[in-house]
């Protein structure tokens, strides 16, 4: 007799999470959906999670396997060779499904078998479980048409056939294991969302999500994947611009300024020029003072281009610089530039590969670093103050306001034609707050010193 395989296979993971654990899978066992089966994985705990799994040995349809404590993606690829279930969804140990998660998700695939996978919108609930905020994504299919943003790697169905396809997890990864399927798929398969707040993601100190380095080391790593094949630096060079000036600055010639030891200027050239995606290395400036510190490296890709006084200005557009490099460079209108300003020392080399992978990863007309703004910001109406970012207690992936970091900026030389570096299609992606500066004053210059000095 054949097995009865199904419909869907839901895993979570626990590490350390036992004070929440059974939170969780009870919110599975009380799904209006049925044809599920669930697996429970250890993942090396030390706390009590054997105990709370202990409680469900007598469900037949709970599955248990153990983790050697590496980490979820190992654990996901071991569940996705068990699983006989048609879709995959992970619950993290800490979070919660709404009663009808997998009957609206797993109905939407039914319904639409040429959609790869299917995620949520979700609430916000703080460490004893009390909702705070929605979090809404807008529609794939009929508004949101850059589709930039990656789903929550938590309670998103994909199709079993599909994850096979694509070999699975990449267990070189430490993390974003949901941005690493998406980026898999997305160019090749369709993705969509439900507006409705299927589970509820919650808040606190341990959250994978507050760990930012990480993240970002593995997104940044993510992307880099993604592009592999797209860079042809022979027949559409990528060129890193180092804007400099004499004056309109708090100082003169601010790139001169000493930060560790080392001028801004020469903080910029070292990153740029340790960095292989870059063809070409410019430095761009209305006076030759710059040239002994260029020629303090010995690198073919550098280069000096003058700009003119007036370009300087602070109201002039920074595509008419740009337009002069190109052309001395004699770039092709395939070519992409990369805007690293001397001051913004913290930005990493990573970070300026980050700008172009992006700009690639999402065939974007420009790409820069940007961060949310979760402070509320106002302006003056009719009759009285109107708040211009969304409330805490709702909000949208196009009502959120972001703030240029001014870390890196990434455009195609095609947008200089029209005088414009953003172009049409523009694209952000977040950095570090402990990695942005942008030295605007003598005390951003005082902090910054005082960040380089107690490095080691």
């Amino acid at each position: 007799m054949s097995e009865i395989k199904p419909k869907v296979s839901v895993y979570v993971v626990s590490h350390n999470y036992g004070k929440y654990l059974e939170q969780a899978i009870e919110s599975v066992l009380r799904q209006t959906f049925d044809d599920w089966e669930l697996f429970l994985v250890d993942d090396n705990s030390s706390d009590n999670t054997r105990d709370i799994l202990q409680l469900y040995r007598g469900d037949s349809r709970v599955r248990f396997l153990n983790g050697d404590g590496k980490g979820l993606i190992p654990v996901a690829n071991k569940v996705l060779r068990a699983a006989r279930g048609e879709y995959l969804i992970r619950l993290d140990a800490d979070d919660l499904f709404d009663e009808n998660a997998l009957l609206v998700l797993s109905n939407y695939l039914d319904r639409h078998d040429n959609v790869a996978l299917v995620y949520p919108d979700y609430y916000l609930i703080d460490e004893t479980g009390v909702a705070y905020s929605n979090i809404r994504k807008e529609s794939l299919a009929q508004v949101d048409h850059v589709q930039d943003t990656p789903p929550h790697g938590a309670c998103t169905m994909i199709r079993k056939s599909v994850l096979e396809e694509i070999g699975g997890y990449n267990e070189a990864l430490t993390a974003q294991d949901g941005f690493y399927v998406w980026s898999r798929v997305k160019d090749t398969h369709k993705i969509r969302n439900v507006n409705l707040p299927l589970f509820y993601y919650r808040q606190h100190g341990a959250n994978l999500t507050a760990n930012t380095a990480r993240i970002t080391m593995a997104r940044q790593e993510i992307k880099k994947i993604a592009c592999d094949g797209m860079v042809d630096c022979e027949n559409a060079p990528i060129v890193a611009v180092i804007p400099c000036r004499q004056s309109y600055d708090f100082t003169p010639a601010v790139w001169r300024e000493d930060i560790g030891g080392m001028t801004l200027l020469d903080i910029a050239i070292g990153k740029c020029l340790s960095s292989s995606l870059f063809s070409h290395v410019v430095v761009t400036a209305d006076s030759r003072d710059v040239l002994p510190f260029i020629d303090r490296h010995d690198d073919q890709r550098l280069f000096f281009v003058e700009r003119s006084h007036d370009s300087t200005l602070r109201s002039r557009p920074m595509a008419d610089t740009l337009e002069v490099v190109g052309t001395r460079l004699s770039l092709p209108e395939t070519a992409t530039m990369v805007l690293c300003y001397p001051q913004a020392p913290l930005a990493a080399v990573a970070t300026l590969e980050e700008a172009v992978y992006t700009l690639f990863m999402h065939d974007a007309d420009s790409a820069f670093s940007a961060t949310p703004i979760d402070v509320p910001l106002y302006r003056k109406g009719p009759h009285g103050m109107l708040r211009i970012n969304p409330s805490d207690v709702s909000s949208s992936d196009f009502n959120t306001v972001y703030k240029e970091s001014r870390d890196v900026f990434a455009l195609r030389v095609k947008n200089l034609k029209r005088g414009s570096i953003t172009g049409s299609r523009s694209v952000c992606f977040p950095v570090p707050r402990d990695k942005q500066l942008y030295i605007d004053s003598f005390q951003d210059l005082s902090l910054a010193r005082s960040i380089f000095n107690k490095q080691p």
